[in-house]
């Protein structure tokens, strides 16, 4: 039986060959229609957009970490006596924003408040970048802002914010010419 369905295998295949009266097969060669990616996501929006209330997680200060709280705002280690690190970005209109942070500072009970004006554009599919007009000279500003996550990040050196260490009193409005790194993350996710 084996035998058998081995010659009739052979001659189907056989049979399978086109002949000197069959049609050829087109000669032209058939190039593959290759659509172009699609981003997810136009690269001109963000989901919602950049605007909205952010909780700083991570507070840097020439390479020494002050400051780290949970994604609910609560700090997790802190060399600082404060609460409610937040960061609140607001659009103006014509790609202006103001970024303005605040944090409640537990000693004094005061509230204070630092407002920069910045100019917001699309970096590109997955960055809103932040630029300071106003930069002076030897400083820098590197802030951006993933635009799916909405994880914020910051990088000053020069006219960054400084809080007070525990136990230190001193204006709780200053600014230092050292490295400060912000990290921060949209409340409520």
């Amino acid at each position: 039986m084996k035998p058998l369905l081995l010659v009739l295998l052979l001659v189907s295949l056989l049979n399978c060959r086109p002949g000197t009266n069959s049609p050829l097969a087109p000669t032209l060669p058939i190039q593959p229609i290759v659509k172009q990616p699609v981003p997810i996501q136009s690269s001109q929006t963000t989901t919602a957009g950049p605007a909205g209330r952010y909780l700083v997680t991570t507070y840097i200060v020439a390479g020494d970490t002050l400051h780290i709280a949970n994604k609910a705002g609560f700090p997790i280690k802190s060399k600082l006596d404060i609460d409610n690190f937040a960061l609140v970005i607001t659009e103006k209109g014509n790609d202006q924003y103001t970024l303005t942070y605040s944090y409640y500072h537990n000693p004094t009970g005061e509230v204070p408040t630092f407002t920069k004006t910045v100019i917001g554009s699309v970096l590109n599919d997955y960055y809103f970048r932040f630029t300071d007009t106003r930069v002076q000279p030897g400083t820098v500003f590197d802030s951006k802002l993933q635009q799916f996550t909405k994880q914020f990040y910051q990088r000053t050196v020069g006219e960054g914010i400084l809080i007070p260490l525990k136990g230190l009193s001193g204006p709780l409005d200053q600014t230092t010419d050292k490295e400060v790194i912000i990290v921060a993350v949209p409340q409520g996710r």
